[in-house]
């Protein structure tokens, strides 16, 4: 990448299935520089660590889920960008300015789609 590139985008990526979070994050990293973490916990620390400029999130996790660890974000910087994967009609999370829910088993072009509108949303699409 030159100079005078805008830098890739940075995807935080949260699942607690490791085969899931191992095809995904290759998916991902096609488009954008991904940090894996496979819980709430973890994925908050790692928000804390990379800043990322969107966080891709299963809901159903150990140790902290993903509900927690998005209003955790959210208090932190409350315009990121969420993209929700989950197998629940879940409608929690009006609490994000900007969210996405893509419903599992997910389609892998509907997952890039769902990047591509966070990144117009932070004026990086």
């Amino acid at each position: 990448m030159t100079s005078s590139q805008k830098e890739k985008l940075k995807v935080l990526y949260v699942e607690d299935d490791e085969i899931t979070k191992a095809a995904v994050s290759m998916f991902i990293s096609r488009v954008a520089d991904v940090y894996t973490a496979s819980n709430g916990k973890e994925g908050f620390d790692m928000f804390m660590q990379h800043s990322p400029d969107i966080v891709v999130t299963d809901i159903s996790m150990p140790v902290m889920d993903g509900n927690k660890m998005i209003r955790m974000i959210m208090q932190h910087n409350e315009n990121t960008p969420i993209i929700i994967t989950t197998a629940f009609n879940d409608s929690e999370h009006t609490l994000c300015k900007f969210y996405r829910i893509v419903p599992k088993p997910f389609d892998k072009d509907e997952l890039i789609s769902a990047i591509r509108a966070c990144a117009e949303y932070i004026g990086q699409g």
